[in-house]
């Protein structure tokens, strides 16, 4: 079995092959800074080095990216929201369906707010929720 290690830029740094159940080896990439690494290890010291190195595995990685990507909320989204809120069919529910109203017409005086400041409709907005 083999599996690499991911540096904080997700290039891959640390090649891990499981030779036996309890021994791996580690080589390090050619360009890294862990190049003139090639050594026998257990699997406390392949974790020794993963958390020294500060490395990833790929669906680490993933799931650090995944949680620090944020979406823009852009003019456009605001609207479309607006939109859908003041469009809806009515639930029956008349507490609801004012709430509905009063938010997609808040949404909708936002967004023309942000449109008299000179802002195209995809152009990322910050909206507190």
């Amino acid at each position: 079995m083999e599996f690499k290690f991911l540096d904080k830029n997700g290039k891959e740094t640390l090649i891990v092959k499981r030779l036996t159940y309890n021994t791996y080896t580690l080589k390090g990439k050619e360009n890294t800074q862990l190049s003139n690494i090639s050594l026998q290890t257990d699997a406390i010291g392949v974790m020794e080095y993963k958390k020294n190195f500060n490395l990833y595995t790929q669906l680490e990685y993933e799931r650090e990216l995944s949680t620090n990507t944020r979406i823009e909320y852009t003019v456009l989204d605001l609207l479309i929201s607006a939109n859908f809120n003041l469009n809806k069919v009515n639930t029956g529910n008349l507490n609801e369906d004012n709430k509905r109203d009063s938010i997609g017409k808040h949404q909708l005086s936002m967004a023309v707010e942000f449109i008299s400041k000179g802002l195209d409709l995809s152009s990322p907005i910050k909206v507190d929720k």
